[in-house]
């Protein structure tokens, strides 16, 4: 079996951005290897909401016994394979973990990163010397609705005619009320798009702002093909 622990939450530790990679490492899995991975998470709602839109298996655990409760999870002779892609993991965590897992450890940089099997960091700044450490930018996972639009031509404007702001998936700190305190003064006679992700809270309250800036924008509400936006935006 293959299992994926991780997060997403509208807090400011957590985001959605690991979320969203990992049901595409999944969707990738299942294609190249017929198997659906399991999520492992600790039952922030947004994880919830999202992975049941995309009909993807999860176990929620008691993240204050994490270790444990991921341990019971595999009952096989041969070692599962563990995902784990969450900031800076404790060394006993992961030394625990290989025991009964294979363990493959994104964007992890301290700590656990020097005894999982496999480290795949794509974090500027964020090498260690190991083996089976893949570092760097070509490591870095981008949806395939996003990286097809890499291998388009693009003429780059002389000009910024069409800006795109987006904040994430997430928004704990309520910066897109702040981003519209900050635009106040800004004259721009282009077009503006301005993306709210699905866990963005108070929406309405932001779009009703917009009417604050003497700007022309249109609100877009958790779009799926942002790389049709980035290719279309002289400034994002």
């Amino acid at each position: 079996m293959i299992f994926i622990r991780v997060d997403g939450a509208n807090i400011r530790e957590i985001g959605m951005g690991h979320l969203y990679r990992m049901i595409f490492m999944a969707e990738h899995l299942y294609k190249k290897t017929g198997i659906s991975p399991t999520f492992v998470i600790s039952g922030y709602q947004e994880t919830k909401d999202l992975l049941d839109r995309n009909n993807l298996k999860y176990i929620e655990i008691n993240s204050k016994d994490e270790t444990n409760e991921i341990l019971k999870l595999s009952a096989s002779s041969n070692k599962d394979v563990l995902i784990i892609d969450m900031l800076d993991r404790e060394d006993n965590y992961i030394k625990k973990l290989v025991e009964k897992f294979i363990v493959i450890s994104f964007d992890d940089k301290k700590g656990g990163a020097k005894y999982a099997d496999v480290v795949i960091n794509s974090v500027v700044g964020g090498s260690i010397e190991r083996e089976n450490c893949f570092h760097g930018t070509k490591y870095f996972l981008i949806r395939p609705e996003i990286g097809k639009y890499n291998l388009k031509k693009k003429k780059i404007s002389s000009s910024v005619e069409n800006i795109l702001i987006s904040l994430g998936g997430s928004d704990p700190c309520s910066l897109n009320l702040k981003m519209i305190d900050w635009l106040k003064k800004l004259k721009f006679p282009g077009k503006i798009n301005w993306v709210l992700g699905p866990s963005v809270n108070d929406k309405e309250l932001i779009v009703e702002h917009f009417n604050d800036l003497n700007l022309d924008i249109t609100p877009i509400i958790d779009y799926k093909d942002m790389g049709e936006l980035y290719y279309h935006s002289d400034l994002s």
